[in-house]
């Protein structure tokens, strides 16, 4: 196709959010409104620019009524690791040239890895460096994904300013008024059934023994002991939220695993409540570190 850079009066973007480590790295499909607006436009080749010089020849494959990033891009996704909770901001150049930014689930740009010359890559000079830039959750664009958001929390939470106990079940009995319907509870579990990855992973959907009592606790399931197993009765492990860190510390028998010291603290400052649904994902085994992804089953306040 020619050349069309003339036909853009202003560069045009679109972003995606990857939904599965799968999706991630066979093809991606730009949105279809994007792709009729300027699909026709577009080479069979595109070219990527990416931070810190690097830019990707990525071939594109057209069905029909849709545009799909295909050679080219299983590579690209798996040397940035691109995976499930990920955000891709396009920005078009024209000539078939894209500028693209890589969001992690913290919504904090990447640290872009430096690259070398490959069959599907072309480095090129770019002497600026990357900086970290932040997408504010809040004040994302409409999309046809419902992402899970954070519930409102107080101020004191972020301040420590609670002890675990009666407190936490306080704030519990404040929520329980906007419990979750049969829908909205079905509609969370569904999301976290969605996720995939390579790595070990368990869902589950808390109760009220999990996020509320004197003593809250997480038991985690026996599909999980594999990954458990070499763990030691109070050892401590990490879980991740959008990049925030919380140590919880597991007590474990011969027959079970649980998080239970300091465990009420990570239910608090992340607001959880009955029937949200968190994904437990063991991303470092040495450190025992897990991501968390949470679908809230009812949300306090609109996001």
């Amino acid at each position: 196709m020619a050349s069309s850079s003339h036909l853009l009066a202003k560069p045009s973007s679109f972003f995606k959010i990857i939904l599965s480590d799968a999706d991630s790295h066979t093809k991606l499909m730009i949105p279809r409104k994007f792709g009729s607006i300027h699909g026709n436009n577009l080479n069979d080749e595109i070219f990527v620019n990416v931070p810190r010089g690097s830019v990707w020849s990525i071939k594109l494959k057209r069905r029909k009524n849709e545009v799909w990033l295909k050679d080219g891009w299983p590579e690209f996704a798996k040397f940035y690791n691109i995976c499930f909770g990920y955000l891709l901001v396009f920005e078009h150049q024209g000539d078939s040239k894209f500028q693209l930014l890589i969001f992690d689930p913290s919504a904090v740009e990447i640290d872009y890895p430096p690259t070398s010359t490959s069959d599907n890559l072309n480095t090129a000079v770019r002497s600026t460096r990357s900086k970290k830039r932040v997408i504010d959750s809040d004040d994302s664009t409409s999309v046809d994904v419902v992402r899970p958001c954070k519930r409102t929390r107080a101020a004191s939470s972020r301040r420590g300013a609670w002890h675990d106990g009666p407190k936490l079940q306080q704030e519990k009995e404040k929520r329980n008024g906007n419990r979750a319907s049969k829908k909205d509870q079905d509609s969370a579990l569904a999301s976290a059934k969605a996720f995939k990855s390579g790595n070990p992973f368990f869902i589950h959907v808390m109760k009220s023994s999990n996020v509320g009592g004197i003593w809250p606790s997480l038991h985690i399931t026996n599909t999980f002991k594999e990954a458990y197993k070499k763990w030691k009765n109070n050892d401590k492990v990490i879980l991740q939220v959008e990049g925030r860190k919380w140590s919880v510390y597991c007590n474990m028998n011969p027959y079970q695993c649980r998080f239970s010291r300091k465990w009420s603290k990570f239910v608090r400052e992340n607001s959880l409540d009955v029937d949200d649904v968190c994904v437990f994902e063991l991303i470092n085994r040495s450190r025992k570190l897990l991501q968390v992804f949470i679908f809230r089953a009812a949300e306090e306040t609109s996001c």
